[in-house]
């Protein structure tokens, strides 16, 4: 006899075995049941590179683990996915993420510390724009 594994949220039927099966979900409710945001830069906020290639900030997710502290995760960038052990990432939606950056107190603080981070971004062009025509490179880490 042939039994069909359910959705316990939604019902939605995920498999058909051969034994009976309780306690399965689809990744539908697990994504919901998970109180996560992902925040991705308003088009604006960027620039073209020497390459005339668009640079925009990397998406943050910000993670609710109980109403008082939201845990806020960078996605990583291509160049980046091998800097970083395995403890310190994981992957949400097929993209890899660097845990932890900060801890905030609510939603709202968390987005934003966000907004500020692409603030930053944004301001690393014009800082770079506005040298007295100086080709000397500067290291200005933004999260």
């Amino acid at each position: 006899m042939s039994y069909q594994v359910k959705c316990e949220s939604c019902n939605k039927v995920l498999d058909v075995i051969r034994e009976p099966y309780h306690g399965a979900m689809c990744m539908s409710c697990i994504d919901n049941n998970l109180d996560i945001v992902v925040m991705s830069a308003p088009k604006e906020i960027g620039f073209f590179d020497e390459n005339s290639r668009w640079i925009s900030p990397m998406n943050y997710l910000i993670q609710n683990l109980d109403g008082k502290n939201y845990l806020i995760h960078r996605e990583l960038a291509l160049d980046e996915l091998c800097e970083y052990d395995d403890d310190q990432t994981f992957y949400y939606r097929s993209q890899k993420y660097l845990k932890e950056l900060t801890n905030m107190p609510s939603k709202e603080a968390a987005e934003e510390i966000i907004k500020s981070w692409w603030n930053a971004f944004n301001e690393l062009k014009n800082f770079e724009n506005k040298r007295d025509g100086k080709n000397e490179q500067h290291s200005i880490c933004v999260y």
